[in-house]
Formats: structure tokens, sequence, C-alpha cells
């Protein structure tokens, strides 16, 4: 008899394919927050992805800087769909940064849009809080982290070796600052080009730092 699987024990992974999702105009839906947004300052000229000289605090030319057109403050907001429970992002604005940030992991939130085309979707905390969030999948019972996913969504080799450069200096601060003393070793530039689905599994091995986030509105 072929072994059979349960959704008991989830990927065993600990990655969740997330899918962005448009709140339609005049609408409103309810879901789970899946784990705290992820704060950026991206510029929104052709398509969405952050500026990469704030990300790399100044080391690195970002080129829609000269676009004429400034970063602005999004947060990209992790969500369980009530109804189906499937994992979805919503992106929101510099408006909802205090509220978003006041909402625990799990807790059933609104996301809605008024009519207008150029609204912007917004969250809000349920006042009706059940039923309350439950899962056997274990990837979804703590907070969950979109690094991973915003990291394939944007597929930009640039942001990639920027977050490995981070994440490299984070871990040997980290070490450093403890038991071991360990000189850094920079890590080698990946060239120009699309992301792969290897490339991208290569440069988030074993990586755990999120990403820099805009912890306020600047």
């Amino acid at each position: 008899m072929l072994r059979k699987a349960t959704p008991e024990g989830g990927s065993g992974t600990g990655y969740i394919h997330f899918s962005y999702l448009r709140t339609i105009p005049g609408s409103k839906w309810y879901g789970h927050l899946a784990g705290p947004p992820v704060w950026l300052q991206c510029h929104t000229s052709n398509t969405t992805k952050p500026c990469l000289d704030w990300l790399s605090y100044g080391q690195r030319v970002c080129r829609r800087c000269f676009s004429g057109r400034p970063a602005v403050l999004m947060g990209y907001v992790p969500i369980y769909r009530a109804s189906d429970g499937k994992p979805v992002i919503v992106i929101v604005y510099e408006p909802q940064f205090a509220v978003i940030e006041q909402i625990p992991t799990h807790a059933k939130i609104i996301v809605a849009r008024e009519g207008g085309e150029y609204d912007s979707q917004f969250i809000r905390l349920s006042l009706e809080q059940t039923p309350k969030f439950q899962t056997t999948l274990r990837e979804r019972q703590c907070a969950y982290d979109l690094t991973p996913n915003l990291l394939k969504l944007w597929k930009d080799p640039d942001i990639v070796e920027c977050y490995r450069d981070a994440s490299h200096t984070a871990r040997m601060h980290a070490m450093i600052g403890g038991q071991t003393q360990v000189q850094p070793t920079p890590l080698g530039k990946r060239p120009a080009g699309k992301l792969a689905e290897t490339e991208f599994r290569d440069a988030y091995a074993d990586l755990q730092p999120t990403l820099p986030s805009a912890t306020k509105p600047k």
C-alpha cells in the first residue's frame, strides 16, 4: 500500500505560498493575520519594488531613484483568508502603519476598500474575534516571515544580493558579540538577470534575519 500524506504535518519546509490579493472596490472580507507586516520604502513606477538605496542603507545605487518618483512607505501584510484559508498578501500604505502594528498574529481582521477605483484597501481588527484561528499545520502555528516570498515575488538579483549581505553581516555581528570571533567572509556576487527558482533557493538557504524594515513612517 502506498504511503498516504495527511495535512497535519504541513509541507515540512516551513515555506508557505502566498498570492497577492487586490480587494475589489466597495467590498470587504475577513481573514487572520499570518505574521508581522513587512514595511519597506518602495518605488511604484512600472513594478513595485523596494528602493535599493534605502534597503542597503545607502551602500547601493538605486536606478529607480532617478525616475523622479520618490519611494513611499508600503506594508506587505500576510493574511490567511477566512473563507477558505488561502494565504494572501495585501499591500497597504503609510496611513495604516499605526493600526496594523497593534494587531497581534492570528487575530481576526477585516480587509476592506471604499468604492472608488483609486481608493486604497485598508485593514482593521475585527470586533468579533470568533471563530478563533485554528490550524493543524505546523508552519501556520507561529508568526510567518514573508521574506522568502518577497524575494521570490520581486525576482531581483540586486535585492537578493543586498539581503544576503545584510544577513551575512548580522550573523557575523551576532557571532562576534557572542562566544566566537569570526572574520567576515564576503559572499560571492551573482550575475544580473532573471532569478531562477534554484537561484532563489540558494540565495535564501540558511539565511534567517528578515529584510530591513521601515519601523516608522519617514
